[in-house]
């Protein structure tokens, strides 16, 4: 029973589209008629399917258009994306650049105390060693420097020697 019925559902279905199909060919045959007949009607016809054809023109031209637009759209969308990654990774590069350059200021900031004592120090050993040897020179020139006030006040400066008291603040 269920066969026949599906038979019969498909025989009907069969039936009204070539029901269907036969309509539609006797209704172009009819306006093929009717269009060729120069008469008002034939005319009004073929001008409302000569209107018919531009406004079907018209519509793929216009989804042509919407397809080349919707395709730059994408377009655009893509340079987007690469251009927002591109962003994304330069910035990465700042801060890493960033975040060295910090460091290496702070290292800096922490050796450069370190190296100013080390000059410091090798600046105030240069001048105690000239001291030594400016005194060294007055005392084997055999010079009476006690009678020059002048060359008495350097030698008794060169004795009492600041940068070695502050040489022994520092160590």
């Amino acid at each position: 029973i269920q066969a026949i019925e599906r038979e019969l559902e498909d025989v009907t279905v069969s039936f009204q589209l070539k029901n269907m199909s036969l309509h539609r060919l006797q209704y172009t045959n009819a306006l093929r008629e009717a269009a060729q007949m120069n008469d008002k009607d034939g005319k009004l016809i073929m001008e409302t399917i000569k209107h018919s054809l531009d406004l079907c023109s018209e519509i793929i031209a216009t989804q042509k258009e919407v397809h080349t637009l919707e395709n730059a759209v994408f377009e655009v969308q893509k340079q987007r994306l690469s251009l927002k990654q591109k962003m994304q990774g330069v910035l990465k590069d700042m801060e890493a650049e960033k975040k060295k350059q910090q460091q290496l200021l702070q290292q800096l900031e922490n050796e450069l105390p370190k190296r100013g004592e080390k000059n410091l120090q090798e600046h105030f050993k240069m001048v105690t060693l000239i001291q030594n040897v400016l005194q060294g020179v007055i005392l084997a020139s055999g010079v009476n420097w006690a009678n020059d006030p002048e060359l008495k006040e350097i030698v008794l400066q060169l004795e009492n020697n600041p940068l070695e008291e502050t040489d022994s603040i520092h160590s």
